[in-house]
C-alpha cells in the first residue's frame, strides 16, 4: 500500500472494548523528514551533501506521527524503531521535538545501536497530558547521524539507502507503536530514502510522466509527448519525466505506456514514479533541467 508513492506497511484498526462501550482507534503513519543539513520535501525522500575529500558530514531527520483521517485520537506515548545501513551512518542520539518538551515528558529513552535506534517516549500515563497528532503531523524527535567518512572518501558517485521502520538486529526490543489510555496500535510506516549526493553534483528530481511539471501525471503530459515527438512542440524541461517506461529514451512507447496507466489500469510508472519526486535510480543520457 502506498501515500503518495511511498511504501508503507498496513496495520489493522483496533477496536478495545472498555466498560461495555466500544472505541474505534484512528489510524496512525509514522514518516520521516528533513532535519538539519537535509534538504528534501514530505514524501520520504531525503538528501545529503557532502564533500568527498572531507565527507565527515552531521545531520538529523525527524520522527513525525499523524493521523490518516479526523477524529483525532489523544495519545499517551509512542515507540519508535528505525534500521539503517551501518556502512553508510552512524547514529549519535535523539532529542525531543517542542512538542514533546512542552508536555514534560515522562519518558525520553533513547537505545542506539549498530544498524539502528530505538525510542520510547511517553508524555503521559493519566488522561492529564495527551497529545493528538492531527492529519498534517506532529514531530516527536529529532534523530541524530554521521556518515560514515571512510566510505564516503574519494566517492565521487554518491550513495542511497532506506532508512527503515523495522526492528534492527542491534536493538531487538524496539518497535513501533503507538499508546492511548484504553488503546496499543502498531501504525503505518512510510520508510526514507536517505541519498548522499556529492558537493557540485547536481540533483535532479522529478515525477516520471509529469512532462509539464504541474505536480500531476494526467493526460495533458500524454500530449506533450506526443507534441514533442510529432508536432515540433519544445523538448519536455525534464526528459526523464518523458522517459514514462524508463528505457533510456523518449519515443513512442511512452506515451502509450502512460495512456495504459492512466484508463487502463496499467503498470505504474517507475521509480520515482508519479506521484513522489525522486532521481532517476537507471544511468541514462536523458537530462532533467525542470523536475519537481
Amino acid at each position: 500500500v502506498s501515500d503518495g508513492g511511498v511504501p508503507y506497511t498496513m496495520s489493522p484498526v483496533y477496536v478495545t472494548s472498555i466498560a461495555m462501550q466500544t472505541t474505534e482507534v484512528v489510524p496512525h503513519l509514522f514518516s520521516l523528514e528533513a532535519g538539519t543539513g537535509l534538504f528534501g520535501g514530505s514524501d520520504g525522500e531525503l538528501y545529503v551533501e557532502y564533500d568527498p575529500q572531507s565527507p565527515d558530514v552531521d545531520f538529523s531527520v525527524r520522527w513525525v506521527a499523524r493521523d490518516l483521517y479526523e477524529p483525532s485520537h489523544d495519545t499517551t506515548g509512542a515507540s519508535l524503531a528505525l534500521g539503517f545501513n551501518p556502512s553508510l551512518m552512524t547514529v549519535v542520539g535523539a532529542t525531543p521535538s517542542s512538542a514533546v518538551a512542552e508536555l514534560d515528558a515522562e519518558l525520553f529513552l533513547v537505545t542506539t545501536g549498530t544498524d539502528g535506534v530505538g525510542i520510547d517516549v511517553v508524555w503521559s500515563t493519566t488522561t492529564s497530558t495527551v497529545l493528538g497528532f492531527g492529519l498534517a503531523g506532529t514531530q516527536l524527535a529529532d534523530l541524530e547521524f554521521e556518515t560514515v567518512a571512510s566510505t564516503f572518501l574519494g566517492d565521487a558517485d554518491g550513495e542511497s539507502t532506506t532508512l527503515e521502520f523495522a526492528t534492527p538486529t542491534s536493538v531487538p526490543s524496539a518497535e513501533n507503536r503507538v499508546t492511548g489510555i484504553d488503546f496499543e496500535q502498531t501504525p503505518l510506516r512510510a520508510d526514507g530514502q536517505l541519498h548522499w549526493v556529492p558537493i557540485g553534483e547536481p540533483v535532479s528530481i522529478f515525477r516520471r510522466g509529469d512532462v509539464d511539471a504541474n505536480g500531476a501525471v494526467d493526460i495533458g503530459d500524454v500530449i506533450n509527448i506526443l507534441g514533442y515527438l510529432f508536432l515540433s512542440a519544445g523538448e519536455p524541461g525534464c526528459l526523464d519525466s518523458a522517459d514514462v517506461n524508463d528505457d533510456g529514451g523518449v519515443t513512442i512507447g511512452d506515451p502509450i505506456f502512460l495512456l495504459n496507466y492512466l484508463f487502463q489500469s496499467g503498470t505504474t510508472p517507475p521509480a520515482p514514479g508519479p506521484d513522489s519526486c525522486g532521481p532517476d535510480p537507471t544511468a541514462d543520457t536523458l537530462d532533467c533541467a525542470v523536475g519537481c
